[in-house]
């Protein structure tokens, strides 16, 4: 939802992009339990989930990055992100630059998330890309992502075991204390 309150943007799984206002009575959405009406007075986000396997409380395979990469992997505490306490179950803390490598008993096709950075003073100069591989090669690269600054992703894939997030540092790796926020596979 905007700031005026009045008017949103919808981003689809297949990359179409809606915007346009909403009724003030509510926005009514049809789920597969049915339809669903949210207040659109009262509601500053809609966090969107694949119904899949959450992969904060997922054991990682292997980490590896700068020290505080490795120090920061699994948040302890709530941090300031996209101007909202998220309490720690809701994302990955990954600083740029850095790699996380799940492998699954069963092969994944789908991955979602919301790359972008904590509020830090450091982070207003912060720039990360984010990227996911799986065992195929390369399927997402955010591009560059600057002062909190954000990007949804939603990627689907091959069938595949291994899954790799990805934070590359662009400039300083002081700077950039991203975070993959409700990272999700299918």
């Amino acid at each position: 939802f905007h700031e005026d309150r009045e008017s949103c943007t919808l981003n689809l799984w297949h990359g179409d992009v809606l915007v346009g206002c909403v009724s003030w009575k509510g926005l009514s959405i049809a789920t597969g339990l049915g339809s669903v009406q949210i207040s659109t007075v009262t509601t500053k986000e809609i966090a969107l989930s694949l119904g899949g396997t959450d992969l904060v409380s997922t054991p990682y395979t292997a980490a590896d990055g700068n020290r505080f990469f490795l120090g920061a992997l699994k948040a302890v505490c709530e941090r300031t992100i996209r101007g909202r306490a998220h309490p720690a179950s809701s994302f990955l803390e990954a600083h740029a630059s850095g790699r996380i490598e799940y492998v699954f008993e069963t092969p994944i096709r789908e991955f979602h998330a919301v790359a972008t950075m904590y509020a830090t003073y450091a982070a207003t100069k912060g720039s990360v890309v984010f990227r996911v591989e799986t065992e195929h090669g390369r399927v997402y690269d955010s591009g560059r992502i600057r002062n909190f600054g954000e990007e949804e992703i939603y990627v689907r894939f091959k069938p595949s075991r291994k899954l790799v997030l990805i934070t590359d540092s662009v400039g300083s790796a002081d700077e950039d204390w991203s975070v993959w926020l409700y990272p999700e596979v299918r």
